[in-house]
């Protein structure tokens, strides 16, 4: 790979499921410096060849160090499962506008910003398939947050319809519910159906 261009690349939530994928994926193309943000000692990344920046996604100062010399920035972290309405909003939507208030004011030149939704922000949809363009009726606390989010992205204030050609190279990305190894929540319910046990809701009468 010695013609390719190594990108300096920070990301976020890289010590969880999806995350430690994404910076496995980034190392093995082998075109990626890759720093984390941790609060925790890093398990699944300890053998990898990554830089560790200590603290979390409400420390401003941390978050400017994080970003110096990053080319890119992929923000994945997130809570899937919180007990109110404003620990979802705390960890979904405010480290989300945090992380992106540090970015304008340490890295605004960066070449992609991508940060990770959920299909659960689109929640109820009354069309086949879900566009882009759909209107957001999530059912769920998470899904509210996660929806919520999108939204403050959206209606950030440097978001004028006469800056977005210059505004940052923003991608959000829905995944749908996620499985594989690592996974913890999922995990569960194949191991059930493996014991032959299923969980029916509603009648049982439903045919898709």
């Amino acid at each position: 790979m010695a013609d390719s261009v190594v990108k300096n690349v920070f990301v976020t939530g890289g010590t969880g499921f999806v995350g430690s994928h994404l910076v496995e994926e980034l190392l093995r193309r082998d075109t990626h410096e890759v720093r984390c943000l941790v609060r925790t000692d890093p398990k699944w990344l300890a053998d990898l060849d990554v830089e560790y920046v200590r603290g979390d996604l409400s420390d401003v100062e941390v978050l400017w160090t994080a970003l110096d010399g990053v080319d890119e920035v992929y923000h994945v972290a997130g809570r899937t499962r919180a007990p109110t309405e404003d620990a979802f909003y705390e960890a979904n939507v405010q480290a989300t506008l945090n992380l992106m208030g540090a970015v304008q004011h340490a890295a605004p030149d960066l070449d992609r910003v991508l940060v990770t939704s959920s299909l659960a922000a689109v929640g109820c949809c009354e069309q086949d398939v879900a566009t882009e363009g759909v209107p957001l009726q999530p059912v769920s606390m998470y899904g509210r947050s996660k929806a919520q989010m999108e939204t403050a992205l959206r209606d950030r204030p440097e978001m004028t319809p006469e800056s977005y050609a210059e505004a940052l190279p923003l991608t959000v990305v829905r995944p749908p519910a996620v499985y594989g190894p690592r996974d913890r929540d999922i995990l569960d319910f194949f191991q059930a159906v493996k014991r032959h046990v299923c969980p029916i809701v509603g009648s049982g009468s439903a045919q898709t």
